[in-house]
């Protein structure tokens, strides 16, 4: 899902269902525009796509250092429910854990 404003890209997001369970893999919003509630809106909407396909756990992994994002999630509903170690590899070099997240929907 994508959300396109005057013409350009700004943000989008990937998840993949199977069953009654979700995986978001990608959001990305453009550094010009954060702040201006792109991510909020990708992730309801998809949220409610994802309902409206019988969907009823949805799961994600987030960079520990990530709070913006940490707090998107626990705004929408999302819990913590464990991390995966040394998961990311930064760009210079630097490993950083993975919080996983989970939310029941439906």
């Amino acid at each position: 899902m994508a959300i396109i404003s005057d013409d350009s890209l700004v943000g989008y997001m990937v998840a993949a269902h199977v069953l009654d369970q979700a995986d978001i893999h990608t959001v990305v919003v453009d550094v010009a525009v954060r702040g201006r509630g792109y991510a909020k809106q990708l992730l309801q909407t998809m949220l409610a796509r994802l309902a409206g396909k019988g969907v009823e756990q949805v799961f994600l992994e987030v960079r520990k250092s990530n709070q913006a994002a940490q707090r998107l999630y626990l705004g929408a509903g999302f819990s913590f429910t464990g991390k995966r170690r040394h998961y990311y590899t930064n760009a210079d070099g630097v490993r950083e854990d993975a919080l996983l997240m989970m939310m029941s929907i439906n």
